[in-house]
């Protein structure tokens, strides 16, 4: 239908024009039916409305012809009250004509309108100009903006031949603004409906993923929701749990906090906590904490609940096992012997066990919250603190640290302790462990040790290895101080002695008070120590020469020969010394100690209570004793040593009934030597051994010839220390024997008595050995030990001779002459047989016939001969 209402022209508008006209007297009617039912419409019926637009073009062409006359006034006044505007547009594409209501809406007017190009409308009006010049209508919406108001116009263009264009505007802002205002609250509807879907649907899967129970009850306490966690929690399927009550799935003995709980009823805005055993489809249960927000009416009335649940069985046990082992740690740590102390970063007490509170003697409840510096003495304080950050400053990782320090314990006193501090990381930041030891007992024994290792055990006093150190120690300080140093070598004679005579336990107290008379004679001038079993070293510090060191050898000498109380007993020592003065800037410890040993050496054979001061001489003394000590090896592998022999006689008869077989050596360079030139070498370097075995061979070979002819005859043969204290001495005066085919009986065997004396037990046991070989035993120069008749009747003795220091004051009125009175006396009681020796004169001679000693050797009846010569005079 035509849009006014009245029948359209036939035929098809184009570009040439209109197959039917319309009749002038009807534009005025036809565009006010056509503007009142485009403005009902509020749109044109389009570009494609072709009778429409052949209406719009005859229009057009009428009101541009009639410019200025009663059809432009009558369409103006009407135009002027709807919201349209007609245009005309030239073919340059500028506006000739304008009017209607919208032009406000443009903020222009008619006569601003005229002459202003088609891109009013837009930058695209242009297009659809060329368009409708091209004959093809065309409809558009153009869009502008006055100040900050909008304007949309929905524009038709239509070509009028002959004039140009005609453009109808329809002014549908208030349209467009209502249309865009649905269209955002639709959008935003839209929207709003796509996220609820989307909130739906990510509940849905946030619910049926989520390793966390979600359910929803009901006020009467029945599931309405269950998502497939809850339903793997309790075992059982979703089905089986919505619409039954949530208690029946709590474990019995939980019922009764579960009711408690609904009795105290929910509070508005708090959750609902609970912890419970949930009961399982298979009849088993799992530990599960709910937690559950309340829903309420308007009224405030509870309506339901929706909430949580989480399997906390496997929690629990952890947390089981760990408040176990939490405890068990605890339990180790209060048991612990160690202190065990733990700090924060500040260095604060913030643990303290039970043996920590033993060793500091502070309670726990005073030792947390004190700086852990408060437990460690004053002066290491610093340094220690020091070395833990130096040592810890690689953080939570570094090693541990290590140290050993003094403690301070609550009363003040110090204790030593090791301890090791370990950083360890935590969630409330590292904290630090220290593990404290008491080292007390350690530190005295290693202290005891390092005593034992330096000290004597019986005295206290520093042994040899201290010795050296601090001889050492006094060189270095007499070279600074330019002074010297003395060193008394302290030999006690006689101990052995007085030990075998009373015991061990008597021997060791007199070492002791030995050491402590020593000890009083030095005082602060010097160390003594105890250097060998009966041997002393004095060291001396600070002497300006050596007879300061001689003044102490004297005041020992003295002390030592003063009287000993040993239980009721009381014994008597001596003591030799050998004086070593330091050469400044020469003399070693080693120097010092050997020097000091030769003085002793030399002092000890020029006889005993005396000291030697230690001079090159004695060093020479030293070398031609090693010298002589080769030269004797070598003697023996040459066969240099024979025997001499001196008779022994018959007072009674005066007559030769044995010899004493005396060494000799045949020095190849020094001549005949006699015993005192070598035997006391031999004896300390052990060559008295072999030389024994060849004197013996010798005397048993001598004696096996003088039996031929002389029969009664005996050879005496004496014996060394070393050679009595062999096992083997048995066996090698039996084998001598039978090599030479000699009796038994005519060997004496010579011991001295300060020989037996040295180890009495097994002195008896060899010499009985000896006898039970049916040799003779003679103990030699008696009177000159410590004679005692206890130990003459313990040994097997047959003979004792009366040494020479006796016999030769015999005609004297002497004590000497009575010993031998004595000697001779006791030997007729104890039915031995008697020599005496040293026989030079006939007053001597008739002396012991006097006292009816049975036999002599001496000058006086011959001096020691060699073999050949024996048998002569025999």
């Amino acid at each position: 239908m035509h849009p006014g209402g009245a029948a359209p022209p036939s035929g098809h508008a184009g570009a040439t024009g209109y197959a039917a006209p319309i009749d002038p007297r009807d534009v005025r009617g036809s565009i006010r039916r056509s503007v009142t039912e485009v403005v009902e419409r509020r749109s044109l019926a389009g570009a494609a409305d072709a009778p429409y637009v052949a209406a719009l073009a005859e229009w057009g062409r009428a009101v541009i012809e009639q410019r200025g006359g009663p059809l432009e006034r009558s369409v103006r006044s009407i135009m002027s009250r709807l919201p349209l505007i007609l245009f005309a547009i030239d073919e340059q594409g500028r506006f000739t004509l304008s009017f209607g209501g919208a032009l406000d809406r443009l903020g222009l007017r008619d006569d601003e309108v005229v002459g202003l190009p088609v891109t009013l409308f837009g930058p695209d009006a242009e297009h659809h100009l060329r368009r409708a010049l091209r004959g093809e209508p065309s409809l558009f919406e153009a869009r502008g903006r006055v100040g900050t108001e909008p304007w949309v116009l929905e524009v038709t263009v239509v070509p009028v031949p002959g004039q140009g264009i005609v453009a109808i505007a329809v002014d549908v802002t208030g349209r467009r603004q209502a249309e865009e205002v649905a269209a955002e609250r639709a959008r935003q509807a839209d929207e709003a409906l796509a996220d609820l879907r989307g909130s739906e649907e990510r509940f849905r899967l946030l619910a049926t993923n989520v390793p966390v129970g979600i359910f929803q009850v009901d006020a009467d306490g029945r599931f309405t929701y269950a998502n497939p966690a809850l339903a793997q929690i309790l075992g059982r399927g979703i089905d089986e749990i919505v619409g039954r009550e949530w208690l029946s799935f709590v474990h019995p003995d939980d019922l009764g906090r579960a009711n408690q709980l609904i009795e105290a009823g929910p509070e508005p805005g708090q959750p609902v906590v609970f912890e419970h055993r949930a009961l399982r489809a298979d009849g088993t249960y799992r530990w599960v904490r709910s937690r559950a927000g309340v829903m309420f009416d308007g009224e405030g009335n509870p309506v339901g609940a929706v909430g949580s649940a989480v399997d906390v069985t496997e929690a629990l046990a952890a947390a089981e096992q760990l408040r176990e082992r939490e405890e068990r740690t605890r339990a180790i740590l209060e048991s612990a012997a160690e202190g065990i102390i733990t700090m924060d970063g500040d260095g604060v007490v913030v643990e303290f066990n039970a043996a920590a509170e033993r060793i500091f003697g502070y309670d726990s409840s005073e030792a947390i919250g004190m700086p852990g510096t408060e437990l460690v003495a004053e002066d290491r304080r610093v340094g220690l603190r020091r070395q833990y950050e130096e040592r810890l400053r690689d953080g939570p990782t570094a090693q541990g640290v290590r140290e050993e320090t003094l403690a301070r314990r609550k009363d003040g006193s110090l204790v030593p302790v090791e301890v090791t501090v370990a950083p360890v990381p935590t969630s409330r930041g590292t904290l630090y462990t220290a593990v404290v030891h008491d080292i007390s007992e350690r530190r005295a024994f290693e202290q005891q040790l390092e005593h034992q290792a330096t000290h004597d055990a019986l005295t206290g006093l520093p042994n040899r290895a201290l010795l050296m150190a601090e001889l050492e120690a006094a060189l270095s300080r007499a070279n600074r101080r330019r002074s010297s140093v003395g060193v008394l070598f302290v030999q006690i004679d006689r101990l052995k002695l007085v030990t075998d005579t009373l015991g061990h336990r008597a021997g060791d107290q007199l070492v002791v008070e030995t050491a402590r008379r020593l000890e009083e004679v030095v005082g602060d001038a010097g160390i003594v120590t105890r250097f060998g079993s009966d041997q002393f070293v004095v060291l001396c510090d600070d002497l300006d020469d050596v007879a300061e060191a001689v003044e102490y050898a004297t005041k020992i000498l003295d002390v030592v020969d003063q009287p000993y109380r040993v239980g009721h007993e009381e014994a008597f020592l001596t003591a030799t010394i050998g004086i070593a003065f330091a050469v400044l800037g020469l003399s070693t410890a080693e120097t010092m100690l050997s020097n000091a040993d030769v003085a002793m050496f030399r002092a000890k054979e020029r006889g005993t209570q005396r000291y030697e001061v230690f001079d090159a001489d004695m060093r020479s003394w030293i070398d031609a004793r090693r010298k002589l000590e080769i030269a004797l090896r070598h003697g023996l592998e040459r066969g240099e040593f024979e025997l001499y022999y001196q008779p022994i006689v018959s007072i009674g008869g005066r007559r030769v009934v044995g010899l004493e077989a005396l060494a000799r050596w045949n020095h190849p360079l020094l001549g005949l030597l006699p015993p005192s030139e070598f035997i006391s070498v031999a004896e300390e370097s052990g060559l008295i051994v072999p030389l024994g075995e060849v004197l013996l061979e010798q005397a048993c070979q001598r004696l096996a010839g003088w039996q031929r002819t002389r029969p009664e005859l005996f050879v005496s043969v004496n014996l060394s220390g070393r050679q009595l204290a062999r096992a083997e001495l048995v066996g090698e005066v039996r084998a001598a024997l039978d090599r030479a085919g000699a009796p038994p009986d005519r060997l004496h065997l010579e011991i001295t008595e300060t020989v037996l004396l040295r180890d009495v037990e097994a002195a008896v046991r060899r010499l009985g050995s000896l006898r039970d070989t049916g040799v003779g035993l003679c103990l030699d120069d008696f009177g000159t030990g410590y004679s005692s008749l206890t130990y003459l009747t313990r040994f097997p003795i047959d003979t004792i001779k009366v040494d020479r220091s006796f016999v030769s004051q015999l005609g004297a009125a002497t004590r000497d002459s009575t010993v031998v009175t004595m000697i001779v006396g006791m030997a007729h009681t104890l039915q031995l047989d008697v020599i005496a020796e040293g026989v030079e004169t006939e007053a001597h001679l008739r002396a012991l016939e006097d006292l009816d000693c049975p036999m002599a050797q001496g000058y006086l009846f011959a001096k020691p001969m060699p073999a050949a010569a024996v048998e002569d005079l025999l």
